[in-house]
């Protein structure tokens, strides 16, 4: 449990988080101190660090559904790299660790969709892919996965990822200003991030990235 709640807020918090106490439901039991190490950095959090209350209501809504997914959908890897992405470093590893953690959001969505993989490409069912009809590349399967969770209209904001990830991964390099790929990386977090509040069953607000904590979107 109290792994569950620290990769939650890793992720709430968009920096890495550890238990280093905690107390049972014996009252005459004191707090267990744990080791732990680590250090801070003034990240874009998704949810608002000096509202506790917010705080304590996203772990209420999202921890049994994060209990249930976390091995079949890799959440503690997304997590992982979602942090990841937002240490210092050049612009081109930042958007290539946001383009990796979506490709893992995609394979173990259409794994647990049951889809069938055939090299790169996907297909719903065996006829599909014996047919070679239907084929389910990358964008598709993504706008598929936002879909499932109720996230529409979000086809020029993924061909615009898309195109920016095959740049990054097969050159390593971009033609785009670093204005644009700072845009686009932006849009990849805020995607990532109302993604797997929605997936965990989060009702409530939550700050877009880059938005200083002022701007927020309502998941009703």
């Amino acid at each position: 449990m109290r792994v569950f709640q620290g990769r939650l807020l890793s992720f709430a918090l968009d920096s890495h988080c550890y238990v280093s106490s905690f107390r049972t439901d014996d009252i005459n039991v004191p707090a267990i101190s744990q080791p732990t190490r680590g250090y801070a950095i003034q990240r874009n959090p998704v949810i608002d660090e000096n509202d506790g209350k917010a705080l304590k209501s996203f772990l209420t809504q999202t921890y049994e559904k994060y209990r249930q997914l976390c091995e079949v959908r890799s959440l503690d890897v997304v997590i992982e790299l979602l942090n990841l992405a937002d240490n210092k470093q050049p612009m081109e590893l930042k958007l290539a660790t946001v383009f990796i953690l979506l490709e893992n959001l995609k394979a173990t969505y259409a794994n647990e969709k049951g889809y069938i993989r055939e090299k790169a490409s996907y297909y719903k069912t065996e006829e599909d892919r014996r047919s070679g009809k239907r084929r389910l590349g990358f964008q598709k399967v993504l706008d598929n996965m936002f879909k499932d969770v109720g996230m529409t209209r979000n086809g020029n904001t993924l061909k615009d990822i898309v195109d920016l990830r095959n740049d990054i991964i097969h050159t390593a390099m971009s033609e785009l200003s670093f204005e644009t790929q700072w845009k686009r990386y932006v849009s990849c977090r805020n995607l990532i991030a109302e993604y797997l509040l929605r997936l965990l069953s989060y009702r409530g607000k939550f700050s877009l990235y880059d938005g200083s904590g002022i701007t927020t979107k309502l998941i009703e």
